[in-house]
């Protein structure tokens, strides 16, 4: 996260998210974060998380950009990192300008200050 509290996104085409270079309504962004909750299969702490298989959030969660929900499409461990968990959010159509993306996670919810475009 940038000290301007922007979130590091990138866009479905692999693009970094920003204002000169914005998601489309409908297109699918991943972020980058900590604290996914418990995954499966488990990744030892201190080592990458692996590409086969992939680890999955068992956690409840959910998604909000620009207060309106939106769909999560995958939560868990970014593979070949150690503590680093990735989301793929779809931005909901009808959306367009600077965004709030918020996560919640086994009941509760990511910083608000961060935004994509």
């Amino acid at each position: 996260i940038w000290d301007s509290g922007d979130v590091i996104a990138f866009n479905e085409d692999g693009t970094m998210n920003g204002a000169a270079n914005p998601a489309a309504a409908g297109s699918v962004i991943t972020v980058y974060l900590t604290g996914v909750g418990p995954v499966d299969p488990p990744v030892p702490t201190g080592r990458p998380a692996g590409t086969e298989p992939l680890s999955v959030s068992t956690a409840d969660y959910s998604a909000e950009v620009g207060e309106v929900t939106a769909v999560v499409e995958w939560l868990g461990m970014a593979p070949g990192f150690s503590g680093l968990g990735q989301a793929n959010i779809r931005i909901p159509e009808g959306l367009t300008g600077r965004l709030t993306v918020r996560l919640f996670i086994n009941g509760e919810w990511s910083n608000s200050n961060v935004f994509v475009q």
